[in-house]
């Protein structure tokens, strides 16, 4: 049976909210990341079965069907001692529930159960790292190869959710305690639904890193998480660049340039009033610092590049000279960029500084043509 609320267009999705049944099972012969089954439609994710989960708490990451420590082992409900139990018992108040609930983790990374269909050895050696890179970044568990990513007890779904009031929708489910929460991408809005939710007040929104296997993006509602205050984020970036690397081995692709969060130019700026505003104040333009996730501020100069952008440039690259020189770079540096029909390197922003130093003799007045910030 399709679970009511997987609407593949606005038009399915309207009324949807009225019509969620939690008890509905996950439609058949949908595409199998963990077993290698066959594809059904665009965003439908389901997962095969698998043995035991990892539980970032456990020495040397080893896995066990039940984690332990008031943590969720997949079959069972929660409680604080962490056993398992089928059912929650007769008799529990709402403050018990509440503590239940709040013993599930915000974010649960299950990257490793997505790729270990497609490359199983290279994720069993890289689990380990994975895991503790995980637990540096603030993630609280991390599923483990061969584990279904969607446990028996999460719901998986929720695409249209988007068409609708998701706000009172998603306030409604977060009372049913739900432990897994897993967004459909169907509508590329699976990473924007798992932060829609975590503001609602829920928790264990189930993720992978760079949103791999049509789940939200782990790294990503990790740093919504710290800007918007619910879980400050430490650290010089190390794990997010290690995270990184591992999972370009794992997808066998670089990173996008500009993907949010790790893309390796998304920090990267040319025009001036960039360039004057990160001068003044970073937090202008940048949510959160790039040395936090491993990232460093680029300037690219070219086109609409002023005085302020190239004396900000001569300080990135250690390039020394006379601020009062910088007018007559910034102008050598408009029409070279305009001849090449592009913005320049840092070598040819090196060359024109020292050709432009060779030309203008020591104390001469610098040119005084148009400049912009």
């Amino acid at each position: 049976m399709e679970r009511p609320w997987r609407a593949e267009s606005p038009a399915e999705a309207k009324g949807a909210e009225k019509a969620v049944n939690l008890e509905a099972p996950f439609p058949k012969g949908e595409e199998n990341l963990a077993g290698g089954g066959k594809a059904a439609g665009p965003g439908r994710d389901a997962f095969g079965a698998g043995d035991g989960e990892m539980d970032v708490s456990a020495v040397d990451g080893e896995y066990g069907g039940a984690a332990g420590d008031g943590e969720y082992d997949g079959d069972g409900e929660y409680d604080e001692d962490g056993e398992r139990g089928d059912s929650a018992g007769e008799g529990e108040d709402d403050d018990q529930d509440v503590r239940e609930y709040l013993s599930v983790p915000l974010l649960i990374d299950a990257t490793l159960p997505v790729y270990h269909a497609s490359v199983p050895e290279l994720v069993k050696k890289r689990s380990g790292e994975w895991r503790r890179l995980m637990l540096a970044l603030g993630v609280e568990r991390v599923k483990g190869p061969g584990t279904p990513p969607v446990s028996s007890a999460g719901v998986r779904g929720l695409d249209g959710a988007m068409f609708m009031d998701f706000g009172a929708l998603f306030r409604d489910l977060v009372e049913l305690g739900i432990p897994e929460m897993a967004f459909g991408d169907s509508f590329g809005c699976a990473t924007a639904l798992g932060a829609a939710w975590l503001e609602c007040g829920g928790r264990g929104v189930l993720c992978s890193f760079g949103g791999a296997g049509g789940l939200p993006a782990t790294e990503e509602l990790r740093l919504m998480l710290h800007t918007s205050g619910i879980s400050p984020l430490t650290g010089d970036g190390s794990a997010i660049s290690g995270l990184r690397a591992i999972s370009e081995l794992f997808s066998g692709k670089k990173t996008e340039t500009f993907k949010a969060v790790t893309g390796r130019g998304v920090f990267a700026v040319e025009s001036g009033v960039h360039v004057d505003g990160l001068l003044k104040d970073p937090r202008l333009y940048e949510p959160f610092p790039p040395s936090l996730v491993g990232g460093r501020r680029y300037l690219s100069v070219g086109l609409h590049s002023g005085k302020a952008a190239v004396r900000l440039k001569r300080a990135l690259m250690g390039i020394g000279g006379d601020p009062e020189q910088d007018r007559a770079l910034a102008e050598a540096v408009r029409q070279r960029s305009l001849e090449l029909r592009r913005g320049l390197s840092d070598q040819e922003f090196q060359r024109l500084h020292q050709e432009l130093r060779q030309r203008t003799p020591e104390g001469a007045p610098a040119s005084r043509g148009k400049s912009g910030g």
